[in-house]
């Protein structure tokens, strides 16, 4: 017979796993907290998304349309969402807390972090595309414009 669990427990197994990474008991995934960086190329969209802000405002827009502005390949515009996990930008929602699909404005943090005026953890915590804690180490929009994605530190860590 099958090792069985109930929720709670595969909750706190999953808990206790999720630093080191480890299979889910319910799904037999692998599942892993990563430190997600500020990386340069999401530096290079919030600044785009900044000029964009000041030319048109800073209702929610369609951040997809300025990316294609962008010429970006599809690798520097694939982390360009995890912005939010800084709370540099944020989605749109509907009254139901429903996110509109590519729609994003900037946060006060995020225009003050691209005008050199805040600092922000350098590492979010991320488990399920869900912020779980931020490094006590900040840096500022010159520190982060010169962090290169790497895929080796991300998976190590």
């Amino acid at each position: 017979m099958k090792n069985e669990m109930t929720i709670e427990q595969a909750k706190q197994f999953l808990r206790e796993n999720m630093t080191n990474g480890t299979i889910c008991p319910c799904c037999n995934n692998f599942v892993k907290m990563y430190q997600r960086k500020l990386t340069s190329t999401m530096v290079f969209c919030l600044i785009h998304f900044k000029k964009n802000m000041d030319r048109n405002g800073n209702d929610f827009q369609r951040f997809i349309s300025i990316l294609d502005q962008m010429k970006l390949t599809p690798n520097q515009r694939a982390d360009w969402q995890k912005l939010v996990y800084f709370k540099l930008i944020e989605p749109e929602t509907n009254e139901r807390g429903h996110v509109r699909s590519g729609f994003y404005r900037l946060t006060k943090i995020g225009i003050d972090f691209v005008n050199h005026q805040t600092s922000v953890p350098e590492f979010a915590n991320v488990y399920n595309s869900k912020v779980f804690g931020y490094s006590e180490t900040k840096i500022n929009i010159s520190q982060a414009i010169k962090n290169k994605f790497n895929y080796l530190e991300l998976m190590s860590k």
